[in-house]
């Protein structure tokens, strides 16, 4: 898992070479207010649900740290 910190105010997002690598040239993304997810398009669901999963874990680490 890598995290990456960007500003974003400049209305344009630069995704690093590894992210780029790893979704593909065809990404979709899903987003709500305050967090986003993109995969690569027609990913199995469940496969980014398992993804997520391993993210949640980590997010939660953070909160008992």
């Amino acid at each position: 898992m890598v995290r990456y910190k960007r500003n974003i105010g400049g209305g344009v997002v630069r995704i690093p070479k590894e992210v780029r690598e790893a979704l593909g040239d065809n990404i979709e993304m899903l987003s709500n207010k305050i967090s986003m997810v993109m995969y690569p398009a027609g990913e199995d669901k469940r496969k980014i649900i398992n993804s997520l999963n391993v993210i949640i874990a980590d997010l939660m680490q953070d909160v008992e740290d």
